[in-house]
């Protein structure tokens, strides 16, 4: 019975200890040492179907650093994200996608520049509903779309602006909330900030 109670508390272990690399501080600590394209080919459980629409759109060069693009930063939609969208959208495979709307799904993702979570001001939003916002930054995608980040520091010990930082995206073409999951993603050519699992890119992306 040890036996057993410890092998399931290793695999525990090396489970969480391989996905994300994520801290409960709210702080990520993935740095990979290779390209953001060798990464997301790595990762086959979280990024196997946009490697397949990003090598589609014939959109490599962007993460693979060979560009004016640089240093990238990708907010991640993960396979069980893009498999939901195909379903309802009825596409059978990523080959049945039509390549512009690849492209365009692509560059929606990407923002020139790398950004940590470190980089991003401190923010705010009105919790009435009216979408006033403070602090923060807006940056725009490669497809125009523009996005807000704000960082939130919540107290801690009775100490303000002490505890985990967390990561905040808003899309102001929609003005709905971007679910992240785990920032700070480093590669060579730049960073991805993973998005929930439960981001709708038919939403975000394809809404009338």
């Amino acid at each position: 019975m040890k036996i057993v109670v410890v092998t399931v508390l290793l695999i525990t272990f090396w489970a969480c200890g391989t996905k994300y690399n994520y801290i409960d501080t709210g702080i990520s600590n993935g740095v990979h040492d290779c390209s953001m394209l060798e990464y997301l080919k790595g990762d086959t459980y979280n990024w196997d179907t946009i490697v397949r629409i990003i090598e589609r759109a014939k959109l490599t060069y962007l993460f693979e650093g060979d560009n004016e693009n640089e240093q990238i930063t990708f907010l991640g939609p993960t396979n069980h994200s893009i498999r939901n969208w195909m379903y309802d959208s009825a596409y059978v495979s990523v080959n049945s996608i039509p390549i512009e709307k690849c492209k365009r799904m692509v560059l929606h993702h990407v923002i020139k520049g790398r950004y940590m979570m470190t980089d991003i001001p401190r923010g705010s939003i009105a919790s009435s509903g009216s979408f006033e916002r403070q602090g923060g930054v807006e940056m725009i995608t490669l497809s125009g779309n523009k996005v807000w980040f704000y960082t939130v520091s919540s107290e801690a010990y009775g100490v303000p602006d002490a505890g985990p930082l967390t990561l905040n995206c808003i899309s102001l073409d929609t003005q709905k909330s971007i679910p992240l999951a785990c920032p700070d993603i480093q590669t060579h050519t730049g960073v991805v900030i993973s998005l929930d699992y439960n981001f709708g890119i038919y939403i975000q992306v394809y809404s009338p």
